[in-house]
């Protein structure tokens, strides 16, 4: 199940928290490559839920401008429960960070694509100052949290305590197994 930016079920007892920036190159790596094995093995079984949240790091070396329409694109979709459809369809068809292609005219063309969602309620969505806020919380979150301005970010917690990524490393399948056994 998903429900905004959450995949998986809400009262799995183990949380990750994945800091992403929908223009980072990590990000589309560990999303793509590593995320559909855990998803497989940990969060449809009902063991692990995914919390996204958003950080401005690739976006923000070049044009950190299109980083909040970026993520609140995003976000809008996620009102509809499409959220994770969505930045997987971003991580899919991702350019160069130092290229400015997120545009208007690209961040639609992306909900076009999603055969579920309503057109006419995403675009409304985009303009609700709720979710440039939650841009802004998700930063103030990973401040607060004593979490590094990197992504991808993953921090998982559960019954014996939180496990976060090691400094400067990516998130890998064998790290999120031994972070999952870890916690639980």
């Amino acid at each position: 199940p998903q429900s905004g930016e959450r995949l998986g079920s809400p009262t799995a007892k183990i949380t990750m928290t994945y800091v992403g920036d929908l223009e980072c190159p990590y990000c589309r790596e560990f999303t793509l490559k590593v995320l559909p094995g855990f998803i497989a093995d940990y969060v449809r079984t009902g063991k692990v839920n995914v919390v996204y949240r958003s950080l401005c790091t690739a976006t923000c070396h070049f044009n950190s401008s299109r980083f909040v329409p970026q993520q609140v694109a995003a976000y809008a979709a996620g009102r509809q429960n499409l959220f994770w459809q969505y930045a997987e369809l971003f991580y899919r068809e991702q350019g160069d960070e130092s290229q400015p292609y997120v545009t208007q005219r690209y961040l639609s063309g992306l909900a076009e694509q999603i055969p579920e969602l309503d057109f006419s309620r995403w675009l409304t969505d985009r303009h609700d100052p709720v979710l440039i806020h939650q841009v802004t919380a998700d930063e103030a979150f990973v401040t607060r949290s004593g979490l590094p301005p990197q992504t991808p970010e993953v921090v998982l917690t559960g019954p014996n305590g939180s496990e976060r990524l090691p400094a400067n490393a990516l998130p890998s399948k064998a790290w999120l197994s031994a972070a999952v056994r870890a916690v639980a």
